[in-house]
């Protein structure tokens, strides 16, 4: 398993080089404890072909912006 020892929730650029680097070797996604919400896990599918059983859920809409905080709101 590798290991992302510096996750900050406002700095994604080491997480995201961490992601890229996962990917560019042909990794199919990766499992995190989120930073935002205390005992969650974050998915990173990669490889969304891979993904399977999918069931709706929650829709959100995401703003990644190229700089400042991704934002992310629940949709009705």
């Amino acid at each position: 398993m590798i290991h992302l020892s510096s996750t900050d929730p406002d700095d994604y650029m080491a997480s995201q080089a961490f992601g890229e680097a996962i990917r560019s070797s042909g990794g199919g996604g990766i499992l995190y404890d989120s930073v935002w919400h205390v005992g969650g896990t974050n998915v990173v599918a990669l490889r969304p072909k891979h993904v399977r059983n999918v069931v709706m859920g929650t829709h959100y809409e995401i703003t990644a912006p190229v700089s400042g905080k991704v934002i992310a709101r629940s949709l009705p």
